[in-house]
């Protein structure tokens, strides 16, 4: 999954404490079944690999991201886990350039490279629910009502998200992000793309040649 917005899943199933889940290793009995004339085979999945570039999973029921068992690789890059009850990341293979929430207890144990750690960086500084769109100081810098629809506004946050410039070097989509883009994409869902938040230009002056 690359650049998806996956908000407030709260399914009834078995498994809907998780926004999303691999489950990795599938028993099936080996059968045919025959379903409106054509024929199907039960075919057995013994190892599936997810793999999450730049989402944001945000404000579901108690997990946010899940593999289930140990046939199931996890992997996320450039991502935003945030807002359910519980964690947000379960048995994950790697992690790395990501905004992680705390558990439930304030605690916090993702290793990987770049990844942030909300008790240090602070709290995301975003628009929230629908869209999730990263705020920053710059001025029409984030867009706040939408996404394909959106146009860039004047945020006037006191601080910039930490999110912004945040993903992983050479990832690709830095020549799409709006100008000032800085040297690094974006994390969540944004990252990489025409939508995403603006980086607050670096200090400095102006020199004026007359």
């Amino acid at each position: 999954m690359t650049n998806c917005v996956v908000l407030k899943a709260k399914g009834n199933s078995k498994y809907g404490n998780y926004s999303i889940r691999n489950l990795g290793t599938l028993a099936y009995s080996g059968n045919t079944t025959k379903y409106y004339g054509y024929v199907y085979s039960d075919v057995s999945c013994t190892k599936s690999n997810m793999e999450l570039v730049n989402c944001t999973i945000a404000d579901g029921k108690a997990y946010g991201v899940a593999a289930m068992d140990a046939g199931a690789e996890l992997h996320l890059k450039n991502c935003i886990v945030s807002g359910h009850s519980l964690t947000g990341v379960v048995n994950a293979t790697s992690i790395e350039h990501s905004y992680i929430q705390t558990h439930n207890d304030g605690s916090w144990d993702y290793a990987g490279a770049g990844n942030l750690n909300p008790n240090v960086v602070g709290d995301i500084n975003w628009t929230g629910a629908p869209y999730y769109h990263l705020l920053t100081k710059n001025s029409n810098g984030a867009i706040t009502n939408g996404w394909f629809s959106g146009t860039f506004e004047s945020a006037k946050t006191a601080a910039d998200s930490p999110c912004i410039d945040a993903g992983a070097p050479g990832s690709v989509g830095l020549d799409l992000e709006p100008y000032y883009s800085g040297r690094r994409v974006n994390i969540g869902a944004y990252g990489g793309t025409p939508w995403a938040s603006k980086t607050s230009p670096l200090p400095g002056f102006k020199l004026i040649i007359r």
